[in-house]
């Protein structure tokens, strides 16, 4: 999945969303180890501007990372390890409050899991930066010479003392792209599987009943590469939307995600829209159907749990009334 649009204001940061109540905010250990840092660079002088609240707007691909957020050691490499580091060399925080981010009076507007992308996401932190003429360029630049390819700095504002991303965010913007092939009939594929199966088991000379849950990694690849281009009927489309804007409005999401009992009040999520794109191809012929979720926040791994009750809904799994 990859976010949604450039925010329209800092108020507005568009980020694809995870977890806005995890039990931990802030985590340290994290950080890319300061020795390594000063064994490749040398850090330039401790700033004298004013510390003071920025906000900056940044977006990422996500394949080589474990989220956003940093974790407990740095071997886990994570997109707010990289930004720290890269603050650090651009001289706009202080070595010894390098490390925690609390220091910083860091706050996101929203994570991510690993793997996932985001077109824009906003992180708040104190800077102390010497505001001179094009400042704002100036430091971008500075942040970006630091960062990997994969993750840029797209614009550093000021702002109030008292901002904070997560809070100051008024919606999320999640894209989701479903493979056209997950909304096959479910007769269609579990007979391709078994058909699979079957020959696995032949080629092993087992006696065993064959078993779609049995088909090896190799089998699987053969089996998808069957139905990958294949698009789906407007049937099933209608039935897509239709689960989709079941969710559309103000529920209870205790059942979408872990740790949660039904009763908690953390569990009432709004979504405002949840969209359905039109199918398109990918250059390798991979068919691809692209989802659109907006709301206020979500809770972990909600959205992805939403879409497979969704495919459930057009498969035949379940009802739409359920």
């Amino acid at each position: 999945g990859g976010g949604g649009g450039w925010g329209r204001s800092i108020s507005r940061a568009e980020a694809v969303s995870r977890a806005e109540d995890d039990d931990v905010e802030f985590q340290t250990g994290g950080s890319v180890p300061l020795e390594e840092i000063k064994a490749e660079h040398t850090l330039p002088p401790t700033p004298t501007a004013t510390k003071r609240k920025y906000a900056i707007l940044f977006g990422y691909v996500g394949f080589e990372y474990s989220g956003l957020q940093m974790q407990t050691t740095p071997e886990v490499k994570t997109v707010e390890q990289q930004l720290e580091r890269a603050l650090l060399l651009a001289g706009v925080i202080e070595e010894h409050n390098y490390g925690t981010l609390q220091k910083l009076g860091w706050s996101r507007a929203a994570r991510t899991d690993k793997g996932v992308h985001a077109a824009a996401n906003c992180v708040g932190v104190k800077l102390r930066v010497a505001v001179t003429e094009g400042w704002e360029e100036r430091v971008k630049a500075q942040v970006n010479a630091f960062l990997p390819e994969a993750i840029r700095v797209l614009a550093i504002v000021r702002v109030g003392g008292s901002f904070n991303a997560k809070q100051a965010a008024e919606y999320r913007r999640y894209r989701y792209e479903l493979p056209a092939m997950c909304l096959l009939p479910r007769d269609l594929v579990d007979g391709e599987l078994y058909r699979q199966a079957e020959k696995e088991c032949a080629e092993k000379e087992e006696d065993s009943e064959p078993a779609v849950t049995q088909v090896s990694d190799e089998g699987l690849a053969l089996v998808r590469a069957k139905f990958v281009g294949r698009t789906v009927s407007e049937r099933a489309m209608q039935l897509l939307r239709t689960a989709l804007g079941a969710y559309v409005g103000t529920r209870r999401y205790h059942n979408f995600t872990s740790r949660m009992h039904g009763h908690d009040p953390r569990a009432n999520r709004y979504i405002t829209s949840f969209d359905v794109g039109e199918p398109y191809h990918t250059e390798g012929g991979e068919c691809y159907i692209p989802l659109t979720v907006v709301g206020q926040s979500f809770l972990l791994h909600q959205i992805r749990k939403m879409v497979c009750v969704a495919v459930d809904v057009v498969r035949g799994n379940m009802t739409p009334e359920h």
